[in-house]
């Protein structure tokens, strides 16, 4: 028998691919892609939203190290508005 994940994994991981979704969706309601050629844009936003679905999925899983990957990946990408605001 299929052990049965726990609420809290079931919940982050629908948080996660919320988080996912409005990602996807920001190129749409903003449509400034700045000097990159939107081509560029969507197929860099295509490629970590298939190795952000695989994150999420092992996450799914139970693997620790998908966790690790998303927390510092996350952290990494926290500076980066603020960045781009003072441009």
């Amino acid at each position: 028998m299929k052990s049965k994940k726990p609420s809290q994994v079931r919940v982050a991981v629908a948080l996660f691919y919320i988080a996912l979704v409005l990602t996807l969706a920001a190129p749409f309601i903003s449509s400034d892609f700045g000097p990159r050629p939107a081509g560029f844009v969507i197929a860099v936003r295509v490629v970590a939203a298939l190795f952000t679905v695989f994150l999420i999925e092992f996450i799914s899983i139970g693997k620790n190290w998908a966790r690790i990957t998303y927390l510092v990946l996350t952290v990494l990408a926290l500076p980066a508005p603020f960045m781009a605001a003072r441009q």
